[in-house]
C-alpha cells in the first residue's frame, strides 16, 4: 500500500496567502506610481530637452484668426475674438488714431486689434455679426489694453487643457488701479491670436478662470 499523502500544513497555506497579498499590493503600487508618473508629474515638470524659448505669439496673429473665450463662471456663454484687418500694430504713431472706444492710440503702446463677438447662449462663433473693438497689449502677452499690469514672473510647465497635456509658459501679472488683483496667464507660442490658453484672475474674494479655444466661423 502506498503511504497516504500528507495534507498541507496551515503554515504553508498562510504563507501562500501572504504571498498573494504581497503580489497584489505590488501590482496596485505599480499602477498608482504609473498614474502619478504619466498623469500628475507632466503637469509639474519641464522636460530636459525643452529650453526656455518664449516668443511673443501676438506677433504671429493673422487676420480672421479666431478664439473662443469662455469663463467658467458663465459656462455656455461664449465671447469670440477675431483678429481685425489692422492686426498687429507695432508703431502706433503710424496706425489709426482711434479704434472703437479707444482714443489717441498714436501716443499709446503697441497692440493687437481684435473684434469681439457675443453669440447667443448655445451658439458658436458664426452667430451674429456685430463686433466690438478690443485691443490686446503686445507688451503684456495678450492682456487687455485697458488694464494696467506689471510682469512678476514667467515659468515653463505642463498643464492639462482640452483633454491633453500642453507645454506652456505661465506668466504672472499684478494689476494696479481701482481693482488690484493677480493674473496668471498660460501662454503657448503656437496658439492662435493672443497665444493665451487659459487665464486666471485672483482677487481677495474669488478666482475667475477663463478658457481660450481655437474657433472657426468668425469671418
Amino acid at each position: 500500500m502506498s503511504a497516504p499523502k500528507a495534507k498541507p500544513s496551515s503554515g504553508t497555506a498562510s504563507s501562500s496567502l501572504t504571498e498573494r497579498v504581497v503580489v497584489l499590493f505590488l501590482v496596485i503600487a505599480a499602477v498608482v506610481l504609473g498614474w502619478i508618473y504619466f498623469h500628475v508629474m507632466p503637469a509639474r515638470r519641464v522636460p530636459d530637452n525643452r529650453q526656455f524659448d518664449l516668443r511673443n505669439p501676438l506677433l504671429d496673429a493673422q487676420t480672421d484668426e479666431c478664439l473662443q473665450i469662455e469663463s467658467q463662471s458663465t459656462p455656455g456663454n461664449l465671447v469670440c475674438a477675431r483678429v481685425r484687418a489692422e492686426g498687429v500694430v507695432l508703431r502706433p504713431r503710424n496706425g489709426p488714431p482711434d479704434l472703437g472706444i479707444y482714443r489717441d492710440l498714436r501716443r499709446g503702446r503697441p497692440y493687437l486689434a481684435c473684434g469681439l463677438r457675443y453669440p447667443p447662449p448655445g451658439k458658436d462663433c458664426s452667430a451674429g455679426t456685430r463686433e466690438e473693438v478690443e485691443l490686446f497689449d503686445l507688451n503684456s502677452l495678450g492682456m487687455p489694453y485697458s488694464l494696467h499690469v506689471s510682469l512678476d514672473a514667467i515659468r515653463p510647465l505642463w498643464v492639462r487643457h482640452g483633454g491633453r497635456y500642453r507645454f506652456v509658459y505661465e506668466v504672472q501679472f499684478t494689476q494696479y488701479g481701482a481693482a488690484p488683483c493677480t493674473w496668471i496667464v498660460d501662454v503657448d507660442p503656437n496658439y492662435p491670436v493672443t497665444g493665451v490658453v487659459r487665464r486666471r484672475q485672483t482677487t481677495q474674494h474669488d478666482v475667475q478662470l477663463t478658457l481660450f479655444t481655437p474657433a472657426e466661423g468668425c469671418r
